[in-house]
């Protein structure tokens, strides 16, 4: 099974604890971009911020302040980002189709969208993933956007653990996200090999994979049978 760590989005939303910080942040850090959304995903990370109120009126069908009360005993900082995007090959090479990431699969003994099986995976910061008590927060909620073709994560980060990763996804210094998968297979988007392992790469992904194949055409790869595995908040180190 191939692992990927791929490039996300931006952070949409700063926080969600309460109305008076959520008006706060829309009034000084929540602006609405897109005419770069999709030139953007082109290199695999997005910008889209959006109104904290609008993000809670679109929960409708999750109700994240139930689940924010029921960790009423921790401090928490509830994030909303942009995971993945379906349909475009990102700056790793890695190219995940819309119909995979909606596909139902089979995980931890029950059927669902390959996309929620982000829900429950840990936050890391850039991919130290190797150590479960290493995790700042958690996934809660993966949510597909059909219209931007993508997917909508919101998790919280422990504040009392890590203020120093709150603080830096406050103020914006933190502010975007990479994902983690296990993929069963992939293909080359020049030969068609299929892999399961890098070890069965062809030379074209070995090469040239993410670069632009000698052919003129980008050497990139399919990824078939995905489960998510964890979310990264990319910190640039000082």
């Amino acid at each position: 099974m191939i692992k990927r760590g791929i490039s996300g989005g931006m952070i949409s939303i700063s926080s969600l604890i309460d109305k008076k910080e959520r008006s706060a942040l829309a009034n000084n850090t929540m602006v609405k971009t897109s005419s770069s959304i999709r030139e953007a995903a082109k290199i695999g990370l997005q910008s889209l911020y959006a109104n904290a109120d609008e993000v809670l009126e679109k929960y409708k069908d999750f109700d994240i302040i139930k689940e924010m009360k029921s960790r009423n005993g921790a401090n928490l900082l509830w994030v909303r980002a942009r995971a993945i995007d379906a349909d475009v090959c990102n700056a790793n090479g890695d190219y995940f189709e819309e119909s995979e990431l909606v596909k139902e699969v089979d995980y931890q003994g029950k059927k669902m969208p390959a996309y929620k099986t982000f829900e429950g995976v840990p936050i890391y910061t850039n991919h130290k993933n190797d150590n479960i008590e290493e995790a700042k927060g958690m996934v809660v909620y993966a949510e597909w956007d059909d219209e931007e073709k993508c997917v909508y994560c919101v998790f919280f980060i422990d504040e009392d653990a890590y203020p120093d990763i709150a603080r830096g996804v406050r103020q914006g210094y933190i502010h975007d996200v990479s994902m983690g998968c296990s993929v069963e297979e992939g293909k080359c988007s020049i030969c068609g090999n299929k892999a399961t392992t890098e070890r069965d790469y062809c030379d074209c992904l070995k090469k040239y994979k993410g670069k632009m194949h000698p052919s003129g055409k980008k050497a990139f790869e399919y990824n078939y049978g995905i489960k998510f595995i964890e979310l990264s908040l990319n910190h640039a180190k000082s």
